[in-house]
């Protein structure tokens, strides 16, 4: 099986072009592991987050880290606010959008993130997949949800577990990923030149830190979107706030 393609092109006001193309394992999701030789920040146990399950008698680089030199550097000479024109391929779309320097590069951390191989981030492969770059707070919630639930589905039927309606596990990935962020912050500081890759960084833990929240207020605003999967069914539905139709 070829691998699936995903390429990220900027283009920033300053001139600067630059082309990133990931590979991933049709299987797995995963990126292949870089190759050359590598900083010394990207080691597994610089600043290694504090619930990091890898190894470093086994594992020499962190997994995250060791796919981000380049990105970060292309961008060192930028700052948060530039402009950059981004174009985004797949195999079955192109998006190209312009935005901020700082939004650029989230977007693209955020996926090499998903599928670098952290154990953290696992949760997140299914999301690379079907990736849609630039994704609204609502956009992101919807897909969260929707991945988290379906994966659900599959530990329930596979394990016999019991489902998550509360979407408790859900919950618990982002703070775990909140407490990665926050350690990333510090390995990245030793790499940034500017404040780019920074806040590109804390923008994407905004979403991590906020999504939980703003799940809990926002699915219940997209109800009537599943309304034709609950008509003919008795009694109200739990998340109905209409006394006239639930």
């Amino acid at each position: 099986m070829n691998p699936l393609r995903i390429t990220y092109r900027f283009h920033a006001k300053d001139g600067t072009d630059a082309s990133f193309s990931l590979e991933l394992d049709p299987l797995n999701l995963q990126l292949p592991e870089p190759e050359g030789d590598l900083p010394d920040w990207t080691r597994l146990e610089f600043r290694q987050c504090p619930h990091c399950p890898l190894d470093s008698r086994a594992r020499s680089h962190c997994p995250v880290a060791a796919h981000l030199p380049r990105l970060i550097k292309t961008f060192n000479h930028l700052v948060s606010h530039d402009r950059v024109e981004v174009e985004v391929t797949t195999e079955e779309r192109t998006v190209t959008k312009e935005v901020s320097v700082q939004a650029g590069i989230g977007a693209l951390m955020g996926l090499i993130m998903a599928v670098s191989g952290c154990p953290i981030m696992t949760f997140f492969r299914p999301m690379a997949r079907f990736h849609l770059p630039f994704a609204t707070q609502d956009e992101t919630i919807f897909r969260a949800a929707s991945t988290y639930l379906l994966a659900d589905y599959f530990r329930t039927r596979s394990f016999g577990t019991d489902p998550d309606h509360g979407l408790e596990g859900l919950r618990e990935i982002y703070r775990q990923v909140h407490v990665l962020n926050s350690a990333f912050f510090d390995r990245i500081k030793a790499a940034a030149r500017t404040d780019a890759s920074l806040n590109a960084l804390v923008h994407l833990d905004m979403f991590a830190l906020m999504l939980p929240l703003q799940a809990e207020q926002e699915l219940p605003a997209v109800l009537e979107y599943f309304r034709p999967f609950l008509e003919g069914l008795s009694g109200k539905h739990p998340l109905s706030t209409d006394p006239e139709t639930g």
